[in-house]
C-alpha cells in the first residue's frame, strides 16, 4: 500500500511548486492542527478526534482522521484516503494539505514519537517558510510546557483513609526523603513511566518536587502530563508502591 501513498506524495509536491505564497499559511495551520491532535489523542482518547476536526476543511481532509477514530487498519485508511484524493484531485496548496492529513492521521494511529512527526511535516513545507514553522513550533512548545507546569503545580496530594495505605505512603516518603540524589536517579531508571507517574502522584509536594528535580526537562514534562491524566481517576497503586519500596531497600543494601 505504500506505493499508493507515495504517488499522492509526489503529486502533492509537484502541485506545491505551483502554489501561491499567500496560501502557505493554510498548510502551516493544518500542520499545527495535526500536531495538536497528536498530543490530544493519547491523553483524551480517539473520541476527541471528531470534535477536533469539525472545522478542518473538506470531507477529504477529515476522512483519514475519522477512519482512525473508527479503528480502521492502516492499509484500508491509505486505500480509502488516496482514492478520495485522486477523485477530488485537489490543486495547489490543497493537494499538500490533503497529503499532510493522510500522513498525520497514519502517524497518530501508530502512536510513535511526536518529534518525528514534527520533522515529517516540516519536510512538506517550502524552504522559505521553514523558519516561520520553527518559530511557531517553539512558541507552541513553550506555551504547552507552561500550561502543563501550571496544572501540575495545582495537583494536591491524595487523601488516604486505610491505615495500611497510610503506613506505606509514610514509609515511602521517609525513604525517598533520605535517599541521596544518585540513588534516587537509579530508582527512577528502574521504573517505567507509568509507575513513576503513579509514585509521583501518590506522595506529598515536598517528595514530588525532589523526584522531579532529578528528571531531565523532557522526561519531567512527560511525567507531569501522565500525572495530570492519572489524577482524574486516581486509585492507590499498591503494586507500584510495593515495587518502589523493594527497589529502595535494594539500593540501601548496595
Amino acid at each position: 500500500m505504500n506505493h499508493l501513498l507515495d504517488d499522492v506524495r509526489r503529486d502533492a509536491i509537484e502541485k506545491l511548486r505551483l502554489a501561491e505564497d499567500r496560501d502557505i499559511p493554510l498548510l502551516l495551520d493544518t500542520i499545527f492542527r495535526i500536531l495538536s491532535l497528536q498530543e490530544a489523542v493519547p491523553r483524551d482518547g480517539l473520541l476527541i478526534i471528531e470534535s477536533s476536526i469539525q472545522d478542518i476543511g473538506s470531507e477529504l481532509l477529515k476522512c483519514p482522521f475519522l477512519l482512525i477514530e473508527d479503528a480502521v487498519n492502516p492499509e484500508d485508511i491509505i486505500e480509502i484516503s488516496t482514492n478520495k484524493y485522486w477523485i477530488e484531485n485537489p490543486q495547489g496548496i490543497h493537494a499538500m494539505i490533503a497529503y499532510a492529513c493522510i500522513r498525520g492521521a497514519l502517524y497518530i494511529q501508530s502512536g510513535k514519537d511526536s518529534s518525528v512527526l514534527q520533522d515529517i511535516l516540516r519536510s512538506l513545507i517550502p524552504p522559505a517558510w521553514q523558519q516561520k514553522y520553527q518559530e511557531q513550533l517553539d512558541r507552541n512548545e513553550f506555551l504547552h510546557k507552561r500550561q502543563i507546569s501550571e496544572k501540575f503545580a495545582r495537583i494536591t496530594s491524595p487523601v488516604f483513609q486505610e491505615s495500611d495505605v497510610l503506613i506505606n505512603i509514610d514509609t515511602l516518603e521517609k525513604e525517598l526523603r533520605n535517599l541521596p540524589d544518585q540513588s534516587l536517579q537509579k530508582l527512577i531508571r528502574s521504573l517505567d513511566r507509568n509507575s513513576l507517574a503513579e509514585c509521583v502522584l501518590s506522595v506529598h509536594a515536598e517528595i514530588r518536587e525532589k523526584i522531579m528535580k532529578n528528571l531531565s526537562e523532557r522526561y519531567a514534562n512527560d511525567i507531569m502530563e501522565l500525572v495530570i491524566a492519572k489524577e482524574k481517576n486516581y486509585e492507590y497503586p499498591s503494586k507500584t508502591i510495593s515495587e518502589v519500596l523493594l527497589i529502595v531497600n535494594k539500593l540501601h543494601d548496595l
